[in-house]
């Protein structure tokens, strides 16, 4: 096991990302973690959604003005959230370099860090903060990642193919690593974008310290378990069809292959034939020299006989 962080023996982070830019048109990512957290945040009373690791805050601003937002990012992301909205407020902070989130006012509030933690080559930093601003009052925790079997295979060790990823954990995997941080909760699984899908993103569901909380998240995963477990049901189905669906195009293009080399097969005995047909004709015809096919080798074959034979 790759200490500290759960990963199998051998697995190779890569430990110099590309900076993440939240930009793409082509799909939602994690579109339904901000609606999950929103609903456990109706259930607790919380009026604020703080978000560690916002990109460009997209999915953070639709829930404004229901609830107040906070975006923690750094570089062109925060900028970008700064141009875009003139409500919510915006904290710069390299949560891979800090040892603050850089924003005290958590009580009541509900964290929400999507898909981020396998962008950080110190991870263990940002679990830290989001542990004391549990402890601070923060009523919930709501973390996603990519699960790295389902979006890859068993024996992937490492680095990611997304070269802005440092690591990518299992969901087991990932339950033992935010254990060892003090973040203890409720795992399962939840869709990676809106295009597909697919139920191959791991989320955590991390109460705070209240009784409250405990009760209200552990109502609500129940509840989820049922309709994941339908999910997931339907991605594994889904799976199964791509597969047959590979299979059988795999089986397509090799018939294709094979008739095309029969098709050329064809084209050059007929070839060999024509250049044979003259030879044939006349009885003391010659192959021609430039015909090479098996055809040839045979006419050549038997013509040598009849010569022998004082034909």
């Amino acid at each position: 096991m790759s200490e500290p962080y759960f990963l199998p023996a051998g697995y190779e982070a890569r430990l110099e990302p590309e900076y993440f830019v939240d930009e793409d048109l082509n799909a939602v990512w994690q579109p339904d973690l901000y609606l999950e957290a929103a609903a456990v945040a109706r259930r607790l009373g919380s009026r604020r959604i703080v978000d560690v690791g916002c990109g460009t805050a997209a999915k953070l601003a639709e829930l404004h003005p229901e609830f107040e937002i906070v975006g923690i990012d750094f570089g062109s992301n925060i900028a970008a959230c700064r141009e875009r909205y003139d409500f919510g407020t915006w904290i710069e902070s390299d949560l891979d370099a800090s040892e603050e989130l850089g924003y005290d006012d958590v009580a009541g509030a509900v964290l929400v860090c999507g898909d981020v933690i396998e962008h950080l080559v110190h991870p263990e930093r940002m679990l830290r903060m989001v542990r004391h601003a549990l402890d601070q009052g923060a009523v919930a925790l709501f973390l996603s990642t990519p699960e790295r079997v389902l979006t890859s295979e068993p024996s992937d060790v490492g680095p990611p193919l997304n070269k802005a990823h440092v690591r990518e954990w299992t969901l087991a995997e990932l339950e033992q690593f935010l254990a060892s941080e003090r973040l203890v909760g409720y795992f399962g699984l939840t869709r990676s974008n809106d295009v597909m899908p697919y139920m191959r993103t791991s989320i955590a569901a991390i109460p705070g310290d209240s009784p409250e909380s405990k009760e209200v998240i552990d109502e609500w995963f129940d509840g989820r378990r049922k309709w994941q477990d339908l999910a997931v049901e339907q991605d594994k189905l889904i799976g199964e069809l791509e597969g047959w669906t590979r299979e059988v195009t795999a089986a397509r293009d090799w018939a294709e292959e094979q008739r095309g080399l029969w098709q050329a097969r064809a084209e050059a005995a007929e070839a060999e034939l024509a250049l044979l047909r003259p030879a044939v004709s006349a009885p003391d015809g010659d192959v021609p020299a430039g015909s090479k096919g098996p055809l040839t080798r045979v006419s050549r074959a038997l013509r040598d006989k009849a010569v022998k034979r004082g034909r």
